[in-house]
């Protein structure tokens, strides 16, 4: 499902949580392209169907303790998706396209740091759907088959231990969060008979900090427990860089593919963003 991998342009939070006060707050846009795309629990679109995918999402970090250092992470996208399909029938060919404009999955996720000068963190991430995928293309149900659903639809409930560091003379640094992901069937207004299993999940990144330029590279995907057939998995690959303007401006520009993927679309995501920070 194009849906998924549209998540690869987004901000993820590291193992440096935010003294109250602080703050990381970035406005992006992504292009998904896939070059196989899948409609999970639903139907496997067909080669002469094509997708495109449009993300839009404002990101933040805010610190809340002045006592010990807690942040909450917060991520508000809007997903816009186009489906140009083909059809055949006993006496026509039909061709069009249809294009789905919603809310996607609000994420927040509370984290507190585990050690007061070691950058090591616990977070519990709560993923929330904001949109009725029984209500997409509702207004034209001639074409609800072929509609892109903006996601699950469900709950997921997901359990970060993040840690990271930093090289003393050299400009090197790194970041790792594992995770425990919990798949719940808690759907948000929408009856369906979909069970997904629960996953590890992970995100990394390695950088350099060049002037007044981070260079990175990052990894991030989800691998089942159990195997399953509706369940997406991925490992994907985000090269970028993050330009820093007027001290507490930043620029950021990526590409990120996936190297592999199981129930769900492989494709390609470039996308910017611009963030204030302090």
């Amino acid at each position: 499902m194009g849906w998924a991998i549209l998540l690869a342009g987004l901000a993820h939070a590291g193992p440096w949580t935010r003294d109250l006060g602080s703050y990381y707050v970035q406005g992006g846009a992504d292009i998904y392209m896939p070059s196989e795309y899948v409609e999970r629990g639903r139907r496997a679109g067909t080669s002469d169907d094509t997708f495109t995918g449009t993300l839009y999402s404002l990101y933040g970090e805010v610190g809340l303790s002045p006592a010990h250092p807690v942040q909450v992470v917060f991520s508000v996208p809007f997903a816009r998706y186009r489906v140009d399909f083909e059809r055949d029938d006993a006496f026509r060919t039909a061709t069009g396209s249809v294009t789905t404009n919603r809310m996607q999955d609000l994420r927040i996720m509370p984290q507190v740091a585990l050690h007061p000068e070691i950058p090591v963190a616990l977070g519990v991430e709560v993923k929330q759907p904001m949109y009725r995928n029984n209500r997409v293309c509702k207004e034209y149900p001639i074409f609800q088959e072929v509609c892109a659903i903006p996601g699950d639809g469900q709950t997921d409930i997901t359990t970060w231990v993040l840690a990271g560091g930093s090289t003393a003379r050299a400009p090197f640094w790194g970041e790792l969060a594992v995770g425990y992901l919990h798949r719940t069937e808690n759907f948000y207004k929408w009856n369906t008979d979909l069970v997904f299993v629960d996953g590890f999940t992970w995100q990394s990144t390695v950088g350099a900090n060049l002037g007044d330029s981070l260079w990175m590279v990052k990894t991030r995907g989800v691998k089942n427990l159990a195997a399953d057939k509706v369940t997406n998995e991925y490992a994907s690959v985000s090269p970028g860089v993050l330009l820093t303007f007027w001290d507490q401006v930043g620029l950021d520009v990526h590409v990120a593919w996936e190297v592999w993927a199981k129930n769900q679309s492989r494709g390609v995501t470039v996308g910017a963003g611009v963030s204030w920070f302090n």
